[in-house]
């Protein structure tokens, strides 16, 4: 029996969403590090303590006890990943520890960005309400990764390559994908045009829409068809996903493209937000590619702040807060999230060592 509303779940996650940011307000105003350290605890410690909420974790769960039981099966995951699971193979809850170390990794990096890009209090709004958060909940390994890749734009925007090159390789030991970002760097050398990049974001979406991206299947199949049936296994593209989760990603990208002009000290950050949604759009159901795609999107956890911050005028800096969190109460109270945040449970009274027994029945896709 499919259930509608989640307000339980939602109570939390806006529980915590509520206590993180305004903790964090309370560092920027007062420069004091309890209030900082404070925020980033309550965040961890909602992460941490849950079980079975995001669809990759009973993944990990199973994947984490079949290792402790027998270490010589065949256990493909990267080195970061690997040492983790190695170092708690004694328990058999043991994945509790590895899923929770490597959130606080992931938002341990984030709040570090953020801080120094002095966004922090509206950039953790913005990651939870626009589903970084839950991002991290379902593939914990891509959210390091995203992390570090957002951290990484600093050096991009001070043309330090080598430092740059040293983040993805870093990257790398929790997620490969991250590697794709490589090319990444050629966006200082350039700034998209507004209308360029409106005319751009809206032409792929159009192309979405109608289902003209096919040539692309038929390009990318055509390139891979040597390859065997495994490469095109791997870009096969599944159910097309284009809601309000995705009309809403290329209202972000338009937004991203009409205050690029005026935020051209971090054009690095914009750039990349647009290229991610026409990319999205392109690629939509393809999950490999769309995961590329996803580390140009999510870097609007960092460009949303910065056009909220420059914003002078109140109403409108309460109409953009308004969108992000209708977007959450969509995101959390219907369920309608593809990363399975809902619903949300914790370890708590549970038998850890049988995870698959509390594979939550309500799964519902964006």
């Amino acid at each position: 029996m499919n259930s509608i509303i989640d307000f339980e779940s939602f109570l939390y996650y806006l529980l915590v969403l509520i206590l993180s940011v305004y903790f964090a307000w309370k560092y920027e105003e007062t420069n004091k590090k309890f209030f900082l350290y404070l925020s980033f605890a309550i965040n961890c410690f909602f992460a941490c303590i849950r079980l079975c909420v995001g669809n990759d974790y009973v993944s990990y769960a199973t994947e984490f006890i079949e290792f402790s039981k027998d270490p010589n099966i065949d256990y493909r995951y990267e080195p970061a990943h690997f040492l983790l699971t190695y170092l708690f193979q004694w328990d058999l809850s043991g994945y509790i520890y590895v899923v929770g170390i490597e959130y606080i990794i992931a938002y341990a990096i984030l709040y570090k960005a953020f801080v120094e890009e002095k966004i922090l209090s509206i950039g953790i709004f913005v990651s939870i309400t626009l589903g970084f958060q839950i991002l991290c909940f379902d593939g914990i390994r891509q959210g390091i990764s995203l992390a570090i890749f957002f951290y990484s734009i600093k050096y991009v925007k001070s043309g330090d390559y080598k430092r740059y090159l040293l983040c993805i390789v870093g990257g790398a030991f929790f997620h490969y994908s991250i590697l794709l970002t490589l090319p990444a760097y050629i966006v200082r050398y350039f700034r998209f045009n507004k209308y360029l990049g409106i005319f751009l974001i809206l032409s792929s979406y159009f192309m979405l829409l109608t289902n003209r991206v096919q040539f692309f299947d038929e390009y990318l199949y055509g390139v891979l068809d040597n390859l065997g049936y495994r490469a095109l296994r791997f870009f096969e593209r599944e159910e097309f996903a284009g809601g309000l989760g995705v009309l809403f990603k290329n209202i972000v990208g338009v937004l991203a493209c009409l205050n690029i002009k005026n935020n051209s000290q971090n054009k690095e950050y914009f750039n990349l937000v647009i290229i991610g949604c026409i990319i999205n759009n392109l690629v939509n159901g393809l999950f490999s590619l769309v995961r590329f795609a996803d580390y140009g999107y999510y870097v609007i956890i960092f460009v949303l702040p910065y056009i909220i911050k420059q914003e002078k005028k109140y109403i409108i800096k309460l109409a953009y807060n308004s969108l992000f969190l209708g977007y959450f109460v969509f995101l959390i109270l219907l369920g309608k999230n593809q990363h399975g945040a809902t619903p949300y449970q914790t370890f708590f009274g549970k038998d850890t060592e049988h995870p698959e027994r509390y594979v939550p029945l309500r799964r519902s896709d964006l």
